[in-house]
């Protein structure tokens, strides 16, 4: 598997409720391979290929509502599940041990350790043994026309 990215364009957005997905202007004929990971320009992780045609690719995004992601969290590297909440968002529930803060890195713990986002929020109840982190994309996913695509390991 080849380390440089293939440059792929947003055709379309939709699919799934507030941009759940993404279709790009390469497929099969370029080399793309369904599971392959699609990240920005600035290489943070935005999704995978779910269905390769021979000229476009349907990506998922993993800020999809629902789609679950397994990431690591903060300086300890804690493993979490993200789940996506739509539009780039994103929401994590962790325990008030795990030392989450603001501006803590989030990475993808399956499939390649890129960088989903960076901690947001963080709110706190002390009367809930957990707290809710919310994160999202940097760059907003109206904004992204060109995506690289890195090929399934």
């Amino acid at each position: 598997a080849s380390s440089t990215p293939l440059v792929g364009h947003i055709l379309s957005r939709g699919g799934m409720p507030v941009y759940g997905s993404v279709t790009i202007d390469v497929g099969t004929l370029d080399g793309v391979q369904k599971g392959d990971m699609v990240l920005s320009e600035s290489r943070y992780l935005l999704g995978t290929v779910v269905r390769a045609d021979t000229k476009s690719s349907l990506v998922m995004l993993f800020s999809a509502n629902g789609v679950v992601r397994d990431v690591f969290v903060g300086s300890k590297h804690t493993l979490l599940e993200a789940k996506g909440v739509g539009n780039g968002n994103f929401v994590i529930e962790a325990p008030h041990e795990a030392g989450i803060i603001i501006g803590d890195a989030v990475i993808n713990a399956t499939g390649g350790s890129y960088p989903l986002g960076v901690v947001e929020r963080v709110k706190y109840n002390p009367a809930d043994p957990s707290e809710m982190i919310l994160f999202q994309h940097p760059v907003n996913i109206r904004d992204i026309d060109t995506v690289l695509l890195m090929p399934s390991v």
